[in-house]
């Protein structure tokens, strides 16, 4: 196949679809550009407008099977709508190639697509130009086509095949049906989602990674800001910094600037929100905490604008998403984080050991590491992880520093007298001991209940053990008991919304299963109910539903609330983004 009738059939695609001057495509490879099949329907739409409908292909395929479902879309399209003949027809795998050189020109399926773009070049169809059509477009009173005037990136509406993924969560409890999912590919997409939502009195809701515990992830009737196509990291070695979009996970993230680390939360799978709402991670004592190290953002503020906040630009909002989270604010595209250097070098390895007690041995162990941590801080080269669940009580620790030395450093968590049940260790890079923290089942119903205590009494450790002693079949739980010092600490509460700056342990419940959804609920909350007396703050990232308007701005936010409720108020005034425990303009409740 020469090159120039190729050249020919791609000018000819580029004019069709976007204008009679915009040939940007002499350095792409025909049959890459037409494998996914996306190209291909673009084509018979343009020709005969309606002979597909939305429905009728994938406009954002992921899979070789959605290569092919759009290629036979196209090619029973020509059959029934252009009655072109089956022997100017090719075979739809030929052309979605998916080995692993698909990446690379693939000849064959060149040759075979050729004679049917040939025949359709010169076929005689009335089309107008780009220009024209939207100069004549009719005003329509169908909102979504208003969109996508302004829109370039994915429409889902509730009638498309991918409806029901774009809004899945790990948390089967969030079941809620949003009216539109939209998948932006630039900030100016989301300035654009968001001012069709306020237009049309919507309310708006965000997915970074869709792995938010929280019932709140998502509401009925909402538009759904969905950023899987926002997802890059880009490093700036000179600045020592990493900007981050909202569709990036953590795993992702930390791979990305090494040899530097960028201080991440316990979850691997999580993304921008969680950070921002202040989760806590393995590094806390070390580096301090995730949202220490944001920069700069960019923020779309209910008016629908691009604001980039840093301290000296936008401050008070820059302080305030920064322990509130932008849910109250605005919708966050992407972060700057400052990049720290790496006690060890980010892909090089590290010392760690797995301990395992019985569960009668708990006690023993909770009140030897809280004595530990009432007497000092703990050491900053070493990850403490403490869970608790039926199986037992499991310790994982991790040296930052020479492996050489950590089976040596770690012995600072021997609990005397008492023998574990099992110890292993291994020397692994960190990256891989991280991402091993990702939570990626989609398929369980979860309820978290978490909150800060100052000491671990009896009344809570006997709580904690009832936890994990007995439970409903169908599921798991765990308790997971984090003891932050350091390096947390050493920031002042007002230096961002976030208040819990004093040496305290955050205890999670969380309760993963399949079956009995309501019944693990409620056990889980009535056993985390035994200790809210004793509760002196939660995390926002886990959002206690059961707390009332008067409760929650002072379990999350503490005296930093009345600041949050005058910038809310500078800010978003209607209360447009009207998260269900968001921060209120001044003057409500």
């Amino acid at each position: 196949m020469t090159d120039t009738v190729t050249d020919s059939i791609k000018k000819w695609i580029a004019s069709l679809l976007f204008s009679a001057d915009s040939v940007g495509l002499d350095t792409t490879d025909l049959s890459q550009l037409l494998k996914d099949g996306t190209v291909l329907c673009q084509v018979v739409t343009k020709l005969k407008p309606g002979a597909l409908s939305p429905e009728d292909w994938i406009s954002s395929p992921q899979s070789p099977n959605d290569y092919i479902f759009n290629i036979e879309a196209f090619l029973t399209c020509l059959k029934t709508h252009f009655g072109v003949s089956d022997d100017l027809l090719f075979k739809p795998q030929l052309l979605a190639d998916y080995s692993p050189s698909g990446d690379q020109p693939n000849n064959a399926a060149t040759a075979a697509v050729v004679p049917t773009l040939l025949h359709l070049m010169n076929e005689k169809y009335d089309v107008p130009s780009y220009a024209g059509l939207k100069r004549s477009m009719p005003q329509s009173d169908d909102p979504i086509k208003a969109l996508r005037r302004d829109f370039f990136g994915d429409i889902i509406t509730p009638d498309s095949r991918e409806y029901t993924l774009s809004r899945n969560l790990l948390n089967k409890h969030v079941s809620a049906l949003p009216r539109l999912v939209v998948r932006p590919r630039t900030s100016h997409d989301v300035a654009a989602a968001v001012k069709f939502a306020k237009l049309h009195k919507w309310t708006v809701d965000a997915k970074s990674c869709g792995n938010s515990t929280t019932l709140f992830g998502l509401r009925n009737n909402s538009m759904l800001i969905d950023f899987q196509r926002m997802s890059g990291v880009f490093l700036d070695h000179k600045l020592k910094t990493a900007t981050v979009q909202a569709g990036a996970r953590w795993a992702d993230i930390l791979r990305a600037v090494s040899p530097y680390i960028a201080v991440p939360p316990h979850d691997a799978g999580s993304g921008v929100g969680s950070i921002l709402s202040g989760s806590t991670g393995p590094l806390v004592n070390s580096h301090g905490l995730p949202l220490d190290l944001v920069i700069s953002a960019e923020i779309i503020t209910a008016d629908g604008e691009i604001r980039n906040i840093r301290e000296g630009q936008h401050s008070a909002l820059f302080w305030a998403i920064r322990g509130a989270g932008p849910l109250s604010f605005g919708i966050v595209t992407s972060y700057t984080l400052e990049l720290c250097d790496m006690l060890v070098p980010y892909d090089s390895k590290v010392y760690t050991c797995t301990r395992e007690w019985y569960l009668n041995d708990a006690p023993q162990v909770l009140k030897y590491c809280h004595r530990l941590f009432q007497a000092t801080s703990f050491n900053r080269t070493l990850i403490c992880d403490l869970k608790l669940s039926v199986e037992g009580c499991i310790m994982q620790n991790v040296f930052l520093g020479n492996p050489s030395e950590g089976k040596e450093e770690v012995k600072f968590f021997n609990v005397p007298d008492l023998q574990e049940r099992t110890f292993t260790e291994k020397v692994m890079p960190f990256w891989k001991w991280y991402s091993k923290q990702a939570i990626e089942d989609k398929g369980h119903y979860i309820t978290t209940a978490g909150g800060y205590v100052e000491a671990l009494d009896e009344e809570i450790i006997e709580s904690i053990l009832n936890t994990a002693a007995q439970h409903p079949v169908g599921g798991y739980c765990e308790v997971k008991v984090e003891f932050m010092s350091g390096a947390v600490t050493e920031v002042h509460f007002t230096h961002t919304a976030y208040p819990f700056r004093q040496k305290l342990i955050h205890l999670l419940f969380t309760s993963r299963y399949r079956t009995n959804p309501e019944l693990w609920k409620s056990w889980t909350r009535e056993l985390f109910n035994k200790i809210k007396p004793m509760i002196v703050g939660m995390n926002f990232t886990y959002a206690d539903e059961t707390l009332t308007s008067k409760e929650y701005p002072q379990m999350y936010w503490k005296e930093n609330y009345p600041l949050l409720q005058e910038i809310k108020a500078a800010s978003d005034p209607q209360n447009f983004f009207n998260h269900p425990q968001g921060v209120q303009p001044l003057g409500t409740l």
